[in-house]
């Protein structure tokens, strides 16, 4: 379809209240498939009497929030699927070099810090604290949906493997732990602390090679 074309669909999305990008992108096809269709069948047919007909197509207004809420879903589910993706590279070569580095640095400085293991917990939890609030600031305006799902999708991750134990008093019993679990749970955090501050920004960069055909 002409680009020109391709825009007026986005900005009749827009007007429509469907404001990120990449949900357009999930509609435009549908759009474009049913406005070349009726272009074929009625070759005089105004552009905007056939976009005007292909919203119609979709079975009014309840039908065509059904076509958003299913966008809406696709997206979701493509932004879990690349979180939990960027989580498994710690698994493979070179992030695993790094994790190791991670474990190494923790394993000489835990016992030459001497600080309290819950303070430091308790830094971790201000650090996490902050980075979802940078992100949040730092996304704010950008109109697309998946980095901005990205930094929720992160949030909850935080919640309920870490704040949520440290708050019904789980990583009390720490202490009595064996080195080699608190040296794990330290690396852990080490590598959330690095998700939180570069998995939003890589899930933008991978969603504009994803949705190429709108800017």
């Amino acid at each position: 379809m002409d680009p020109s074309k391709i825009k007026a669909i986005k900005k009749y999305l827009s007007q429509q209240g469907v404001e990120y990008y990449d949900v357009q992108a999930e509609l435009i096809d549908h759009f474009a498939t049913a406005i070349e269709k009726m272009e074929r069948e009625q070759p005089n047919l105004p552009f905007k009497r056939a976009l005007l007909k292909a919203h119609q197509s979709f079975g009014g207004r309840k039908g065509f929030q059904k076509y958003v809420a299913r966008a809406n879903k696709t997206v979701q589910q493509k932004t879990n699927r690349l979180v939990w993706q960027t989580f498994l590279q710690f698994l493979h070569w070179p992030y695993m070099f790094a994790t190791a580095a991670i474990a190494a640095f923790w394993y000489y400085a835990l016992p030459t810090l001497n600080v309290e293991l819950n303070l430091l917990l308790l830094a971790f939890l201000v650090c996490f604290t902050f980075l979802g609030l940078f992100n949040y600031f730092r996304f704010k305006r950008i109109p697309w949906y998946l980095p901005k799902r990205a930094n929720k999708a992160l949030g909850w991750i935080f919640y309920f493997a870490f704040y949520l134990p440290f708050y019904v008093g789980f990583f009390d019993i720490i202490n009595s732990w064996n080195p080699v679990a608190t040296i794990a749970i330290l690396t852990i955090l080490t590598l959330g602390l690095y998700a939180f501050y570069t998995v939003p920004k890589k899930l933008l960069a991978q969603t504009l090679k994803m949705y190429p055909q709108i800017r």
